[in-house]
């Protein structure tokens, strides 16, 4: 996926003879940064293997507006032929097998204009989603606490599914909330974001007692649900934890609520 000012954000599911496999995602943002150069470009490249022989593909991806064009390579790899080095290792060499191009620049103004209704599916319910309140404080190792996407200001992916809102944050961090005691249960699913690689821990404290807790998660776990009591508590805080380092620790509060 190819960006005009960063690299774009894409969140989809790829199909191989039938079965859902697991896709590394690299950024150029990544290696141009590495350098200290100016970006020339901006994609996002989600790359899976294949196994030798036949293989049926099928790509579901979903892409922002900050994507401008989407296109699909298929390698193959052989073993390499050696080196003139001494005792180097033979490097493998990829070839080239096909490229296409799936989404090509298109001028919006040139396409027909059509006003279709469309149901957008609400959920009510009997209390508040945190990202419609403000917290008492916010502390955070990077960036800035965001609502409904992740810290780093692209939607909230947890284990492949995309989370339309939550809280996006970066380890360790640390998010207080009052209430006043008009709860009754706090209710999330916690995860790494998935444009990331994080290693992280999150925890809940109800008036400053440990109430639950996540264990590791890394960027490819399903996501944790949390379900706390919180009757008559004055506080309620939230912890992500960096697991020893903070490199690229990206953690979401998703779908966050109290109920009352």
């Amino acid at each position: 996926c190819e960006g005009k000012k960063t690299s774009p954000s894409a969140v989809g599911r790829l199909m191989v003879s039938g079965q859902q496999v697991r896709t590394e995602e690299l950024l150029s943002e990544a290696g141009w940064s590495a350098t200290g150069l100016p970006h020339p470009e901006f994609w996002t490249f989600l790359r899976a293997p294949l196994a030798h022989g036949d293989n049926r593909l099928s790509l579901e991806e979903f892409v922002g507006d900050d994507c401008t064009r989407v296109s699909v390579w298929v390698l193959a790899s052989k073993p390499g032929s050696g080196s003139d080095y001494p005792n180097a290792l033979p490097q493998p060499e990829s070839i080239s097998l096909e490229g296409a191009a799936l989404l090509l620049p298109t001028d919006a103004a040139s396409l027909p204009a059509e006003a279709v209704p469309a149901d957008r599916p609400t959920e009510h319910i009997d209390g508040v989603f945190l990202d419609t309140l403000e917290p008492v404080s916010v502390t955070q190792g990077w960036g800035t606490l965001q609502k409904n996407r992740g810290v780093w200001e692209k939607p909230m992916v947890i284990g492949g599914k995309l989370y339309p809102r939550g809280l996006g944050t970066h380890a360790p961090s640390k998010i207080v909330y009052s209430l006043g005691g008009k709860y009754r249960r706090f209710q999330s699913f916690t995860g790494g974001d998935a444009n990331a690689s994080p290693t992280v821990t999150f925890e809940v404290r109800v008036d400053g007692v440990s109430r639950w807790q996540s264990g590791m998660m890394t960027r490819g776990d399903r996501a944790a649900w949390v379900d706390v009591d919180v009757t008559g508590a004055k506080t309620l805080e939230l912890l992500v934890h960096d697991a020893g380092d903070r490199s690229s620790d990206h953690a979401d509060w998703a779908e966050a609520r109290l109920l009352r």
